[in-house]
């Protein structure tokens, strides 16, 4: 299929005008899959490549997953001085097809 998911996902948002920041993002045991911003919103994606359908990849992000992804936001903040207005936790399940690839999005999945 070439790109991953991580990619296939990082090139949607960007069609969409969204600025990636980082991909791939990890520092002090904290790990990040995408960081874009636009229109003022800050989104950390967390990106979820399942074979077996999309609630597979959305049920993935349970309680541990979701603090791990917040303290990884709350230390990627610490290093980030432009401005904006809201973050957002997003989580895109993303799914092999005939096509390529089949993506599930949810923004605002989930509050801190």
């Amino acid at each position: 299929m070439g790109l991953d998911a991580e990619e296939v996902a990082a090139e949607q948002l960007r069609r969409e005008g969204w600025a990636v920041l980082a991909q791939n993002w990890a520092r002090s045991g904290a790990e990040l899959d995408i960081v874009a911003q636009r229109d003022g919103v800050l989104a950390f994606v967390e990106v979820k490549a399942r074979t077996g359908g999309h609630t597979a990849g959305m049920e993935s992000v349970g309680g541990r997953k979701r603090r791990r992804l917040a303290r990884a936001a709350s230390v990627w903040l610490s290093n980030y001085s432009q401005p904006f207005d809201s973050c957002s936790f997003v989580v895109v399940s993303v799914v092999p097809s005939e096509d390529g690839w089949d993506m599930d999005w949810l923004f605002q999945a989930f509050d801190v």
